[in-house]
């Protein structure tokens, strides 16, 4: 990764967005592996509403996510970015992690470009699947997704040979997109492979009818693996405490806590019975005697 900034190492950002992974997802990957002071600040939905008192008309569009970027000796705001796309790349570019030199850095934009086609692809396809009778909007999307991870493992394949080189001289042979270095485009490929894995299981991405149990894509698949694999992005892509994919799992995971946190309250009154019966047996026992 190439260095960051002056002006990064001089600024607090506070990234705002729901409680889910959604489009705050990659700009909290790319934070995470600057390694730079930033707050996950999640807003509630009552901090969301409609009324004056909420955030919300304080948001630019009137949408999230939002970054907020503050000098870290005065706390004075510097920037409120609105629009996930623009924050990613500010992100990325301040951070070290856009790519170095135009040409790279326009090509990662390209390859990142494919990726939100392929994006609203599968968001075309989950609008779709609800009124579906058939298999119809599975199989178009796995067509998008075949030919879209098809160019991106040529891409990938072309870096490292010299007479149809796409990244020109001095570019370190690599698992990456732009060979040695990993760039904000690498973490949105994984993060997007990770809710395709999610929606249809792994084993299912992995079957003929989509990616060929990746035989076909050693290239792509190293670069998942490489970025999982990272010091810095493996253990928090890795970890239990990630937001949850979707609404659906944000609300089940709520379930899950308040299911939980009322057997422990039921144990610990069913305790307190018990303590209030030995202590009554006691007093009893003690009488007698």
């Amino acid at each position: 990764m190439a260095s960051t900034t002056s002006s990064s190492s001089s600024s607090h950002y506070r990234l705002i967005y729901f409680p889910i992974r959604g489009g705050g997802e990659l700009s909290r990957a790319i934070l995470t592996k600057a390694c730079v002071a930033w707050t996950d600040d999640t807003i509630t939905r009552e901090r969301w509403g409609t009324s004056p008192a909420t955030e919300q008309p304080s948001m630019p569009f009137h949408q999230l996510p939002v970054l907020v970027e503050t000098d870290a000796a005065t706390g004075a705001e510097l920037l409120r970015l609105g629009q996930s796309h623009a924050v990613e790349r500010f992100l990325a570019a301040r951070l070290g992690l856009a790519g170095t030199g135009d040409r790279p850095r326009a090509l990662a934009d390209s390859m990142a470009e494919s990726l939100v086609d392929l994006r609203e692809a599968f968001r075309r396809f989950l609008d779709a699947e609800t009124a579906a009778t058939d298999d119809a909007p599975r199989a178009a999307f796995f067509k998008a997704l075949r030919e879209t991870l098809a160019h991106h493992e040529r891409f990938l394949a072309r870096q490292g040979d010299p007479a149809t080189a796409v990244l020109g001289g001095g570019v370190e042979e690599g698992p990456f997109y732009l060979g040695a270095e990993m760039t904000y485009v690498d973490i949105m490929a994984t993060l997007l492979i990770e809710r395709f894995e999610d929606e249809f299981t792994a084993a299912a991405l992995e079957g003929e009818d989509a990616v060929a149990g990746w035989a076909s894509l050693p290239r792509f698949k190293a670069l998942l693996d490489a970025v999982r694999a990272d010091a810095v992005l493996g253990p928090y892509l890795a970890s239990a405490d990630r937001k949850p994919m979707t609404w659906d799992r944000f609300r089940e995971r709520a379930a899950a806590a308040a299911a939980t946190a009322a057997a422990a309250a039921a144990a610990a009154e069913k305790e307190k019975e018990k303590e209030k019966e030995a202590a009554a047996a006691a007093a009893a026992a003690a009488e007698e005697e």
